[in-house]
This record gives C-alpha cells, structure tokens and sequence, in this order.
C-alpha cells in the first residue's frame, strides 16, 4: 500500500454528473499511488474543513485523479467544490487512504448505493482497463435515472441498474434491492464490495447473507451525511 502523502493538487476539470453530483479531476504532480476503492481527504484552503472522498480513477494514472462529489446542503466543502471552484484552484490532497481495497485478482460483486458507487466505480475500470471485466458485476441503486452518476459508463453485462422511485426504473421495475437482484450477478466465489449510505449497507449485508454469503466474503463501507 502506497504511503500517505499530502500533495497541493491543482484542479485540472470538473464534470456535472448529476443535477447534484459533479467529479473533480486533480492534478497532483505525482503519482497518487493508490488502490482501487480507497479514498482521500480534500482541504480548500479558503474554507479550512476537511473531508473524505474516495478516489473515483483506477489505478495508474500518471498525476491526476477523480473524485466525486455530492452537493449537500449547507454542506461547507462541498458546497465550496460545486460553487466556488474552478480549474486552476489548489487543493490540498491527502492519502491515499483506507483499506476497502479490491486488486483485480479475484472475482468481486459491487454493489453501490447513491455516491457509495465511486469507489467501485474505480474498481470496475480497473477491471476493464485490465482486459478483465469477468471478474466483476456493479449493481447500481440510485433514487432515479437522474441520479445515476457515470451514465455512459454503466452499460454492459457487467452493470446492472435498480431505482428506487416509482416511475423511474431502468432495468427492471422500482423498488428496493431484493435477493434476486443480487442472487443473479453473484459470481461464484465473489467477494462482495458493499458501498453507501448505511442504511443501505445493512439492508445489502442482509440481503447477501440470506444468498448464504459468508460473513468473511463481505467487505462494506458505510457512511453518514458529510457536508
């Protein structure tokens, strides 16, 4: 594992994914040397707070990095990515950080909830970028269509796509994750990556240990509203 270092990144770009979701690209002038799955903590100068957001980019990259980002409300960091920013702004950068790591050598389930999908998201274009997309299935739950971030990206035999809202399905009709949700992208001997809100993380946990997924078979992060 890379060690943590703290980089003065510049900010290179920034992509609307979502009416509140954006992703930042970073320039760190080196190598960030990071895992796919682990996160960083982001410092704006003119605000001072510090916050957590996983890395959004694969691994081996030569300087820059994605990170993506919701807009909360009243949120002091985010709020001051999404309106303050712009490209050419500095940044302080530390990590990486974390140990929800997946290195491309075994199979994996992903399953993602709201922005609980960037960190697997990273995982998934390691896979592809690895010639090994095989080795893993997303299943991508978000409120409605409007909500799902990397849209062009969450196509394929790979992905799956499930919205919560009535109205708005995609792939199948509305409604929570159910087991058959997952029981139909469970490769045999998958580790599960479990992602989001953590709500959403124990209803998944449950969910996977009625398919009789071993406990030591299920690796989760789970967060709380960070503004």
């Amino acid at each position: 594992m890379a060690e943590r270092t703290t980089h003065r990144a510049t900010l290179v770009s920034v992509r609307r994914e979502t009416p509140s979701i954006s992703t930042f690209r970073l320039d760190l002038g080196a190598p960030l040397g990071h895992e796919a799955g682990q996160h960083v903590k982001v410092r704006l100068p003119s605000v001072g707070a510090r916050r957590s957001y996983s890395v959004a980019s694969p691994p081996g990259r030569a300087r820059t990095i994605d990170i993506t980002v919701e807009r909360l409300a009243g949120g002091r960091v985010s709020g001051a990515l999404h309106d303050r920013t712009r490209p050419g702004d500095v940044i302080e950068v530390d990590g990486p950080r974390g140990s929800f790591t997946w290195g491309c050598r075994t199979p994996a389930l992903l399953v993602g909830g709201g922005t609980g999908l960037v960190p697997l998201v990273s995982m998934l274009r390691l896979a592809r970028e690895s010639c090994q997309p095989g080795l893993v299935r997303l299943v991508a739950s978000v409120r409605t269509a409007a909500d799902l971030p990397y849209r062009d990206e969450m196509v394929g035999p790979e992905v799956s796509v499930v919205c919560t809202r009535a109205g708005s399905s995609i792939q199948r009709e509305a409604g929570r994750l159910r087991v058959e949700d997952l029981r139909d992208a469970l490769i045999p001997g998958a580790t599960a990556y479990v992602c989001g809100p953590k709500d959403f993380v124990a209803h998944v946990v449950d969910l996977l240990d009625r398919l009789g997924c071993p406990p030591g078979a299920i690796r989760t992060e789970a967060f709380g509203p960070t503004a």
